[in-house]
């Protein structure tokens, strides 16, 4: 994968459970080191990456996928907290936004108290959250 990885800018891994079986995002940020964006679901990818780095990572999209039916779970809340910290860190020196996509899943969680403090502590770190179906008015 390393060979391809070195042309990839964008990813974007499905709503598959897959994705909690290993670490695939910490595989990913190092077998795609020209990666600029990344999109996947937050709910499929339990593992985070740890002490994540990256050069050129500049945008992260995230989906709840399909677990989002479940939102007041404090699991779900504690999934999106983890993948948060983990990619806004002072390591990933080009991040500069995170979307979500897809209105009627990220609905719950705007309905929820605890979705400002998530915006809150991204924008704090000078980076900002875009809503996609607010960006397509």
């Amino acid at each position: 994968m390393r060979d391809i990885g070195r042309t990839v800018t964008r990813l974007e891994l499905g709503d598959d459970m897959v994705f909690s079986t290993e670490n695939w995002l910490q595989s990913v940020l190092q077998d795609f080191p020209t990666l600029q964006d990344l999109g996947y679901h937050f709910c499929a990818a339990i593992k985070v990456p740890l002490q994540p780095t990256h050069q050129y990572l500049r945008c992260i999209r995230l989906h709840p996928g399909k677990p989002s039916v479940r939102i007041r779970d404090d699991l779900v809340w504690k999934r999106l907290r983890s993948h948060r910290d983990a990619f806004n860190q002072s390591g990933m020196t080009s991040l500069t936004t995170f979307i979500s996509h897809d209105q009627e899943q990220w609905s719950p969680f705007m309905r929820d108290p605890r979705w400002e403090l998530t915006v809150e502590s991204i924008t704090a770190k000078g980076r900002k959250v875009v809503l996609d179906w607010e960006e397509t008015r």
